[in-house]
């Protein structure tokens, strides 16, 4: 058998193995949510806000602040092969009718190289009391 015959089984056998139909996960990308927070002008109407990213996701009220969160995911993946997944948070906070401050807000990445195997991800364990 020749090189090119033994690479060609090798592939075949790893989209086969991957979970998924192979014509299904070729290639995906996500983006959900608002865009960075250096595109939002300072000192916008909270009207303005809600027009144009819709109703935030989580809002809290802090004294006299208003805090108007909004989530963001950024993803892709490869044939289930690589992948790589970003959330951060929109944080805008208003006092009256204004937003006078926006931050970015980073949550985490993921990333995964060869996830056709099955492999179990084992991290610390946190535990978290509030």
């Amino acid at each position: 058998m020749g090189r090119w015959a033994i690479s060609g089984a090798v592939f075949a056998a790893i989209l086969i193995s991957s979970a998924g139909c192979f014509f299904a996960g070729v290639y995906s990308k996500q983006d959900y949510g608002p865009p960075p927070a250096y595109q939002i002008g300072q000192d916008i109407s909270v009207e303005d806000l809600i027009k144009t990213f819709g109703a935030p996701d989580e809002q809290v009220q802090s004294g006299d602040a208003k805090i108007f969160i909004y989530r963001r995911i950024e993803g892709m993946q490869v044939l289930g092969v690589y992948s790589e997944v970003k959330k951060s948070d929109l944080v805008c906070i208003a006092r009256g009718d204004r937003i006078i401050r926006t931050v970015q807000v980073p949550k985490g990445e993921s990333l995964t190289i060869l996830g056709v195997l099955s492999a179990p991800v084992l991290g610390p364990g946190v535990v978290k009391e509030e």
